[in-house]
């Protein structure tokens, strides 16, 4: 279980969110300067809140009893973007240097891989074999949260997908809560099971990533998770729709069909690796539209827009 209900306010910069999550990993996903990283420093006692509480298997916070439990007493591992390793000590001494138990730690780098490697310094590892050894000395302190913190954003494409499956197996075995902060939808998708979407320091969507994805309560929200055309009330009334729309609703370029008509005209053009970028306008209203699609259409060209899958959205 994770429940965090806390205010902090920093400069003109106000936090205030309440999450309760009975599944074992939630996702933070949202811009730069939104919060994300705020809540993993309080969780880790690097900040203290204002007021509220917060809760894994203990309490770490609770304003109502004035208590804040110290930093080095929370069991809490925090992998940073860096990985924060200790670059004088060899792979095998930086678990050793925080658990002290040298059988722990040979059970823990060939968990994950890296016993052949125990006597390499970090500059000597790749970027892939650092996480697995930042990983391996968090699980040294049988933390009871793990909070990853833009954990795979430095890695490539091919590495990152290999070590977010790595490290949410490690996480699964051990079943330890784990909170994910990223701005990458893709990554927050594929590693959580619960997502919160956080806005200038308040929640705009939480719930299973399937509701967050699939059926988004707002704008920003659709936005942050792959939804790229917005249309009200009066901007839709040109579409042709599957099924009746509400008032406002989000669309996905790949849920569009581009057809001969009248209703719109092709104003630019621009190539992307899977298709093309196109600026149409309106006949009606004038408004253009910015709309992806894998059809080879000239400019001039005049189009209707079908709308095979929408969600209603308030804009």
């Amino acid at each position: 279980m994770i429940e965090i209900k806390i205010k902090k306010q920093i400069g003109n910069f106000n936090l205030d969110v309440n999450v309760k999550s009975q599944n074992k990993i939630l996702g933070i996903l949202g811009e730069s300067g939104s919060g994300k990283t705020m809540i993993l420093k309080c969780i880790a006692g690097l900040i203290d809140p204002d007021e509220g509480y917060i809760k894994f298997n203990n309490e770490y916070y609770d304003s109502s009893k004035s208590f804040s439990m110290k930093t080095e007493n929370r069991k809490v591992g925090y992998m940073f973007q860096s990985y924060a390793l200790f670059p004088n000590m060899t792979a095998e001494k930086n678990i050793y240097f925080v658990c002290k138990d040298k059988k722990k730690t040979k059970e823990l780098l060939k968990k994950v891989g890296l016993y052949e490697k125990k006597d390499l310094f970090p500059k000597n590892l790749s970027g892939g074999q650092k996480q697995r050894l930042a990983m391996a000395r968090m699980l040294s302190i049988n933390p009871e949260v793990i909070l990853l913190d833009e954990s795979f954003s430095a890695l490539d494409s091919v590495l990152r997908d290999e070590m977010e499956k790595f490290i949410k197996d490690l996480i699964t075995n051990y079943d330890i809560p784990t909170i994910l902060v990223s701005h990458n939808k893709e990554e927050v998708y594929r590693f959580s099971e619960d997502v919160l979407v956080i806005k200038n320091g308040h929640i705009e969507d939480l719930g299973s990533k399937e509701e967050v994805f699939f059926n988004p309560k707002n704008k920003y929200s659709a936005k942050l998770v792959g939804f790229d055309i917005f249309l009200s009330q009066e901007e839709k009334k040109d579409f042709e729709f599957k099924k009746k729309p509400g008032p406002n609703i989000a669309i996905k370029s790949k849920n569009i069909k581009l057809k001969e008509g009248s209703n719109f005209i092709i104003e630019s053009k621009e190539e992307d690796l899977e298709g093309y970028f196109y600026n149409v306008k309106n006949k009606d209203t004038k408004k253009t539209f910015r709309i992806k699609s894998n059809l080879d259409l000239k400019i001039g060209f005049k189009i209707n827009i079908e709308v095979t899958s929408f969600v209603n959205i308030s804009l």
